[in-house]
Parts: structure tokens; C-alpha cells; sequence
């Protein structure tokens, strides 16, 4: 099964932009001990994003059945005896919405929100935007010389997966490979790398060789959902040289569309670590 062949990197071409949004965020600590700061908001954001959009956009993102964005927002662990810190991420997936983020600009100016929901009011401190698209990501994996035999992740909000109506809670080479493979598959139009039998190939050889894990719930609503948070390592030395691009790939994507159920509300999120931060 070939990847690297010349007419799979020209259905790239134009291939949609990717525009994400990053922000530091502060509130100030209040002495009410009953206050709650919850450890992540990325449902509350879920409801600001679609109240700070086009209307008809909005519609028309509501009525989608995958949502070609993500929100992400978590409690950072910075010590401060004023203020409490949190991080707040919109990638979007689709030419369209990147497009009418980048030239409206719509989070960038804002300098204040308001989290009804828990009473919270918190001050951007920090704004940065930048923005990529699947054609950049397949070539620095795919042009690049240097094979990636093993890949960290740190992460940062609960993830968990559902699969034959079942939930699941912790992390799976399959799970992982397959949800990655769907999200990317969506959204790269004619590049797709999901079949039954490459995953099955890929998840044998696979192996998560290191982990230091925590159980988490994250509020949907009225609901908890149960996930995992911490670090894992994925050990790609048992595939060959084209898997191994396939599967840095896919987990470079995977840190703009999140991992997982319920990513688009914040669930799912990573980022790639060195190995002196594990």
C-alpha cells in the first residue's frame, strides 16, 4: 500500500487551510472559598464560540454532523497567589471557517470574556495565531529524511473513545490510530489512509512503551465523561520507513483536531513533548 507516489501528494494541492487561534488566559482568585474554577471550559467556550459567529454560519455549523472545529480550554499549573491561568485553543478544519476566522479576527480582538456559567470573567493576556494546512504537514513528514521512531504525548484534557457502542477509557494503538485515521480522512478530500486491514497492520505494530496516566472526568452539560489525562510514548520501530511518516503525520493533524469523542467541545487534546520533559 503506497502513500508516497507522486499522484497521492498532487490531490493535495490547495488542500484546506488550517487556522488555529491561541490564548492566554487570566482570572483574578476571589477569598469565597465555594468559588469554583473548574479545570477545563472548553463546553463553556463551545457556546461563546457560536455566540461570537456569523449567525448563518453558525446555523450552518450546528446542523453539521462533525464539527469541523475544536475548542480547547484547560486550567494552567502555574503558581500565582492573585491570579489562576487557563488556555484557551480554536483550531478550525475547513477552508471556509479558517477563512472568515483569519479576516474577521473574531477571538483575536477580543480582550475579555465572560464565562456565565461560572461566573468567571477572564483577561486575555496573550493572543497568537497561526495557520497550516495538510499539504505543509505531509511534506515536513513526508520529505523529511529523519524518521521519528518514537513519539511523546502529554495530554492536556481527557480523552476517550467509543467504539461498537461501547466506551473506552484508556490508551489503545488501535483506538488511537483508527479515530486519527477518520478525522483525517474527512477533512484531506482525496488522501485517505483508513482501511480495516492497514489498521490492523498498524495497531499490531504500534506499541505504547511508556505511559504515566491519570483517570479524569470532563462535564458535558450535566454529563461526565471519563478519560484519560498524562503522558504517554508510542514506540514506531517495529513498522517500516512509510508508516512511520503515515503515523507522525496523523498524530501532527491529531494535535489540531483533537483525539477522540466530544474533541470539538475540548475532550482529546495533546501535544507532542520532548523526551527531557518525560
Amino acid at each position: 500500500m503506497a502513500y508516497l507516489d507522486g499522484v497521492s501528494y498532487l490531490t493535495l494541492k490547495n488542500s484546506q487551510m488550517i487556522y488555529s487561534t491561541k490564548q492566554i488566559l487570566r482570572v483574578q482568585k476571589e477569598e469565597n472559598k465555594h468559588k469554583r474554577y473548574p479545570q477545563f471550559l472548553g463546553n463553556a467556550f463551545h457556546g461563546i464560540f457560536f455566540q461570537n459567529i456569523n449567525p448563518e454560519l453558525a446555523n450552518n455549523l450546528h446542523d453539521l454532523e462533525t464539527k469541523p472545529f475544536v475548542i480547547q480550554a484547560f486550567r494552567l499549573k502555574k503558581k500565582d497567589d492573585k491570579y489562576l491561568y487557563y488556555e484557551l485553543v480554536i483550531n478550525s478544519l475547513t477552508q471556509e471557517l479558517s477563512s472568515y476566522l483569519w479576516e474577521s479576527k473574531t477571538f483575536l480582538d477580543c480582550n475579555q470574556y465572560h464565562v456565565k456559567s461560572f461566573d468567571l470573567k477572564l483577561e486575555v493576556i496573550e493572543s497568537l495565531s497561526k495557520s497550516t494546512n495538510i499539504e505543509m504537514l505531509y511534506l515536513q513528514n513526508f520529505k523529511s529524511e529523519k524518521l521519528n521512531e518514537q513519539i511523546n504525548l502529554e495530554f492536556t484534557s481527557p480523552c476517550s473513545f467509543k467504539s461498537k457502542n461501547r466506551y473506552h477509557t484508556l490508551p489503545d494503538t488501535r483506538l488511537i490510530l483508527q479515530s486519527l485515521m477518520h478525522k483525517f480522512d474527512h477533512y484531506s478530500n482525496k488522501l485517505n489512509f483508513y482501511a480495516p486491514e492497514y489498521l490492523d497492520y498498524l495497531a499490531e505494530r504500534l506499541i505504547i512503551s511508556k505511559f504515566d496516566i491519570q483517570s479524569q472526568r470532563f462535564k458535558v452539560d450535566k454529563t461526565l465523561i471519563a478519560g484519560f489525562t498524562g503522558k504517554i510514548t508510542l514506540s514506531l520501530h517495529k513498522l517500516n520507513a512509510e508508516a512511520k511518516k503515515i503515523i507522525s503525520l496523523l498524530i501532527d493533524f491529531g494535535e489540531y483536531s483533537g483525539l477522540g469523542i466530544k474533541a470539538s467541545m475540548g475532550m482529546g487534546a495533546y501535544k507532542k513533548i520532548s523526551n527531557e520533559k518525560w
